[in-house]
C-alpha cells in the first residue's frame, strides 16, 4: 500500500494494514477491484417558523460503503461503525454477496492501475469562510434573512419555514490498487 513513513490515514484512526486486510477480505469472494468509501459528517441546522426561532440541531454521522467489482457487477455494503471488527465484517458480507451472485464464470482479469495518487486536485476547492466558525447568532440571522426574503416573494404566505443549514465532510477513498483520496467539503 503506503512505503513512505507518514500514515495518511491516522486522522481516521485507520492503518495500511489494516486496510489492506479488509479489501483482501473483500475480495476473497472472487472480485476484481474494491473500494472503501469512509465519510464523516458534522451539520448545523437553524429553523425558523412563523417568524420566530424554533429549534437549532446539531449532528454528527458516519459511515462506511465497500463495492467489489465482479464479473462485470457490483456488490456493495455499508455500516455506520467504523472500528475495525465492523469493517472486517462489511469486508466478509460484501466478499459473500459476491460469492452467492458469482455465475461460476473465471473472473474477468484487470490490470492493475499505475495511476498516482491525486489527492492535489481534489484539494484545489477551498471555502473561503467556513460557516461553522460564523458564531451561532449570525448563523441564525441567515435563517431570518431567508424567511424575510421568502415572505417578501410571497406576501400572500400566511407562515414560512426556513432552514439555514451547514455540513462539513471529510471523505477517504481507498482502493484495492492501493490508491487513495481525500476530500473536505
Amino acid at each position: 500500500f503506503m512505503k513512505d513513513a507518514t500514515n495518511p490515514f491516522g486522522p481516521w484512526g485507520l492503518t495500511p494494514e489494516l486496510l489492506e486486510e479488509a479489501l483482501s477480505r473483500a475480495l476473497s469472494g472472487g472480485g476484481v477491484w474494491a473500494e472503501l468509501f469512509f465519510e464523516r459528517t458534522a451539520s448545523t441546522a437553524i429553523v425558523r417558523e412563523g417568524k420566530k426561532l424554533e429549534r437549532i440541531q446539531e449532528g454528527f454521522d458516519r459511515g462506511v460503503g465497500l463495492r467489489v467489482i465482479f464479473d462485470l457487477r457490483t456488490a456493495y455494503g455499508y455500516t455506520t461503525h467504523d472500528d475495525p471488527k465492523s469493517l472486517f465484517a462489511l469486508a466478509d458480507q460484501v466478499a459473500q454477496q459476491v460469492r452467492a451472485a458469482s455465475s461460476g464464470n473465471a473472473p474477468v482479469k484487470r490490470a492493475r492501475s499505475d495511476w498516482k495518487t491525486r489527492t492535489a486536485a481534489l484539494q484545489g476547492h477551498r471555502v473561503k469562510l467556513d460557516p461553522r466558525e460564523a458564531p451561532l447568532r449570525e448563523r441564525a440571522r441567515i435563517a431570518e434573512r431567508i424567511e424575510a426574503g421568502a415572505l417578501g416573494e410571497f406576501p400572500e404566505a400566511r407562515q414560512v419555514m426556513s432552514v439555514a443549514r451547514n455540513a462539513h465532510r471529510e471523505l477517504l477513498l481507498v482502493n484495492s490498487d492501493g490508491l487513495y483520496a481525500r476530500d473536505q467539503k
